[in-house]
């Protein structure tokens, strides 16, 4: 047996395996440190080396993210050589044009399907004779208007920009798909910039599938917020179409809806240029006036279309309203010089395509001449005319203004190109285009294989509608459900404050309290 220990030795005993366990934990922990400063040091080493390859990749335009980078010299040079062609083509079809034939390239004019003989022979002319530049589709079949469109680019010599006034997606003028909800809900939304990119990727693709160009869409006018439409809860003739009060989210929105759109192939507008959104009047029906001073404008109407213009939009249209403060002759902005000569293109700098609002429009046609109007529409800066009432007079008279001198060739010419280059880049000048593929890329033997292609592309995107809209009525009704908890949870706090500041609740709280023999 081990002997009894006193006193003294054990105490040293004591401290001598104390010290050696303080040595063990120590001579662990100085282990431990350093595996971690190793590690950490690979670790750092590793995410540097990573990083710089990364920063390398993306100099070169290799790296895989979602967000475009630097093209390489050789792409650089590869998309300097390819529009290098597009110009030459541009001015080879230009070359071969007569001053009519390039007044009419400005021109977009609306079909509807199943048109009589008479609408037909006229439709017919205009593209066969004339060679009018594009064509707006209108409500109807979408196979009727599929085997309309196929028609007239098979007898156009230079190929047709096909249009539609889609806000709310195809259903806007088919009843084959599914509707969106109208921009104003969709500002409310939480996510609404995610909700409406991926609304105009739809959109988008349903469009390019049918063989559209472009889309007149988004509206980019501002809700106004003020005493008055607060107290008696007014809308404004724009506000269903617009995403909203406040111009940065009205921006957001329509520059996520027109790269939605983008990324599939058709090309965006803005509208109702410089903005239509503080007016309880409809200018299908007649010219409001909107007397926004300039500072106001500034800070308001034209926040949307400075960031759209620098992110490179590509077409504006102007609205059929009067502002003295723009052009003291009261013209409607969408016939006024200083409005688009001046404003949009002198002091936002814009280069793109200009395009009327519909000129039947009773906002700037009425009281008017049918010509004069849409002469007058060339004269102070757009581009694109569309839907005028005399189409075919308005050519003649334009076209003979260019011939004797009163409008210039070379600002005709420089309207031509800036039409062409849009159909160029919507792919309708490629060698390989061929007319009878209006509607997407098919080759259809027989009309039952339109019909065919047509429905598929239809059914397809009616399951991707439905998909979107259903997530976005789950994140609306979650969004109204929690709007209710709050309001109720700030009526619960307000009456609260109430019982707390009201004297005479509090008078009879203590009467009462005394009349019982209860002390406060």
């Amino acid at each position: 047996m081990r002997p009894a220990l006193s006193g003294k030795p054990l105490f040293m005993y004591f401290c001598k395996a104390t010290s050696k366990t303080l040595t063990m934990k120590i001579s662990t922990y100085r282990l431990i440190f350093m595996l971690t400063a190793i590690v950490g040091c690979s670790f750092s080493s590793y995410s540097q080396h990573k990083s710089l390859n990364a920063a390398q990749e993306q100099a070169n335009g290799l790296a895989s993210t979602d967000i475009p980078t630097s093209a390489s010299k050789k792409e650089q040079t590869t998309a300097a050589s390819s529009k290098g062609q597009t110009n030459a083509t541009i001015e080879e079809l230009m070359a071969k044009m007569t001053v009519r034939e390039k007044v009419a390239q400005l021109f977009i004019f609306d079909i509807y399907p199943n048109p009589d003989s008479k609408r037909a022979a006229f439709e017919d002319s205009l593209v066969r004779e004339y060679g009018a530049g594009g064509i707006i589709v209108m409500d109807g079949s979408v196979y009727d208007l599929a085997e309309r469109m196929n028609y007239l680019s098979s007898i156009s010599e230079v190929p047709l920009l096909y249009t539609i006034d889609a806000e709310w997606g195809a259903a806007m003028r088919f009843k084959e798909y599914k509707r969106y909800p109208m921009q104003e809900r969709l500002g409310k939304l939480p996510d609404a910039e995610k909700f409406v990119y991926k609304m105009g990727r739809n959109i988008g693709r349903e469009l390019r599938d049918l063989g559209y160009q472009v889309n007149f869409a988004p509206v980019v006018d501002i809700s106004p917020d003020n005493d008055y439409v607060r107290q008696n809860k007014a809308k404004t003739a724009i506000a269903p179409r617009s995403f909203g009060s406040s111009p940065q989210r009205v921006a957001q929105l329509a520059s996520a809806y027109i790269r939605g759109m983008k990324e599939e192939g058709v090309i965006g507008c803005g509208k109702h240029y410089p903005g239509i959104g503080d007016t309880y009047k409809d200018t299908h029906d007649e010219m409001p006036v909107i007397d926004h001073s300039p500072a106001f404008m500034d800070s308001v109407d034209l926040v949307p279309y400075q960031r759209l213009i620098q992110e490179g939009l590509q077409m504006i249209m102007v609205g059929h309203i009067s502002n003295p403060n723009i052009d003291a002759s009261g013209l409607p902005m969408s016939i006024s010089k200083p409005c688009i000569e001046g404003l949009l293109r002198g002091r936002q700098n814009y280069k793109g395509i200009v395009i009327t609002d519909a000129i039947v429009m009773k906002g700037v046609s009425e009281g008017r001449d049918a010509v004069e109007v849409t002469v007058q529409a060339y004269r102070s800066g757009s581009d694109i005319l569309l839907m005028p009432v005399d189409i075919k007079g308005s050519i003649e008279a334009i076209a003979d203004s260019v011939e004797r001198g009163v409008f210039s060739l070379e600002e005709l010419n420089e309207k031509v190109r800036r039409v062409l280059s849009l159909k160029a880049e919507a792919g309708l000048l490629a060698p390989d285009f061929k007319m009878s593929q209006s509607i997407a890329a098919g080759t259809f033997k027989s009309q039952e294989a339109l019909r065919r292609y047509v429905g598929k592309r239809a059914a397809e995107a009616l399951r991707r509608d439905r998909k979107l809209i259903r997530q976005m009525e789950k994140a609306e009704r979650k969004n109204s459900d929690q709007a209710a908890r709050n309001q109720t949870k700030q009526k619960k706090s307000e009456k609260k404050k109430e019982r707390r500041s009201n004297p005479q609740r509090m008078e009879r709280s203590t009467m009462i309290g005394i009349g019982a023999g209860i002390s406060f």
